[in-house]
């Protein structure tokens, strides 16, 4: 049985046409994870966490016509139709231009990330979501302070 939280990863998908979902399970292996989540581990260890909710989550996306995948998961959960993500997909982008990309793998990300190279246009400590789980977000006043202080006027981000 799913709590709301798992269930509500699938609640826009009714107002969207949305051909994928990816997901991505708390990884207690950030420092910054840690310090959010006050050290809470989960009771199960995470390749069991993993197994507990991926069965459930899997028919649903599939009543909604949806793949389902994992980002960067070391826990293989293709026996319950689960594969593994490219959030960064080449195969995406040269369907979109209709021309071919030779886009390795991106060597800044961890081994399990199966994304192409790509640059990213991001900065830490801007978020202002607040998501506990968020490896990139140290400082929650600080992410407050940048979002106060952005022009969106600049030609810059």
């Amino acid at each position: 049985m799913l709590n709301k939280h798992e269930s509500s990863i699938f609640c826009g998908t009714k107002y969207i046409v949305p051909k994928k979902v990816v997901i991505s399970f708390v990884d207690q292996q950030y420092h910054i994870v840690r310090k959010n989540t006050n050290s809470q581990m989960l009771g199960a260890t995470q390749k069991e966490h993993d197994r507990t909710i991926a069965p459930a989550l899997a028919p649903i996306a599939k009543e909604r016509g949806l793949a389902i995948e994992t980002c960067a998961e070391l826990t293989d959960l293709q026996e319950f139709g689960i594969g593994k993500a490219k959030c960064i997909d080449s195969g995406i982008f040269e369907w979109m231009t209709e021309k071919r990309l030779s886009l390795g793998k991106d060597p800044w990300q961890r081994e399990e990330c199966g994304c192409h190279n790509s640059q990213d246009i991001g900065a830490y400590g801007t978020c202002t979501n607040g998501c506990k789980y968020c490896y990139a977000n140290t400082d929650h006043a600080a992410a407050e302070t940048a979002k106060a202080n952005h022009d969106p006027n600049r030609s810059w981000l």
